[in-house]
């Protein structure tokens, strides 16, 4: 496989935003490789979710990978959700720098598939992103059931400021 990426700007405060967008491919070919190795020709359904939480952004990392049993997790290790937490089994199979806080899994639970946690900072404020890729030719009706449930609870955990969407 081959990728290009070009990107031209007109001045050097583009360079941030350039190499944000850099950082972001090698978990998208993380992802394609644990679809390779382990779900090869099966269909997928993606969930993806996003949260804004105040930071700073290890508070808001902690609020989301405590309950999903990934606070302390370590590459290899078995985690479950536990509490209101939506239902997750899992294999912790990459973690980010702890500059970067970002966790791929490989998911026993809510259907076979890969998750990605991501926490970043964002104009003033912390992005909380889940990522879920569902495989197997049930995962779209199991998507269609969890998405409400993940959502719910990311909104329960950070809340929309009175006036903003979302509240």
């Amino acid at each position: 496989m081959r990728v290009v990426h070009s990107w031209s700007a007109s001045g050097d405060d583009w360079d941030k935003h350039f190499e944000s967008v850099e950082k972001g491919w090698p978990a998208f070919f993380l992802v394609l490789n644990r679809y390779l190795v382990h779900f090869r020709g099966q269909p997928c359904t993606q969930i993806q979710l996003m949260a804004f939480a105040p930071g700073p952004k290890e508070k808001a990392w902690t609020a989301i990978t405590q309950p999903l049993g990934l606070a302390e997790a370590n590459i290899g290790q078995a985690v479950m959700s536990s509490g209101d937490a939506p239902r997750l089994a899992a294999v912790v199979e990459q973690a980010g720098p702890k500059a970067d806080l970002d966790l791929t899994l490989r998911l026993d639970k809510p259907a076979p598939g890969t998750a990605r946690l991501m926490a970043m900072a964002m104009g003033g404020q912390v992005c909380v992103s889940v990522q879920l890729y569902l495989y197997g030719d049930g995962a779209g009706a199991i998507a269609a059931r969890e998405e409400p449930v993940w959502q719910a609870w990311l909104d329960r955990l950070f809340p929309a400021p009175v006036g903003q969407p979302g509240a």
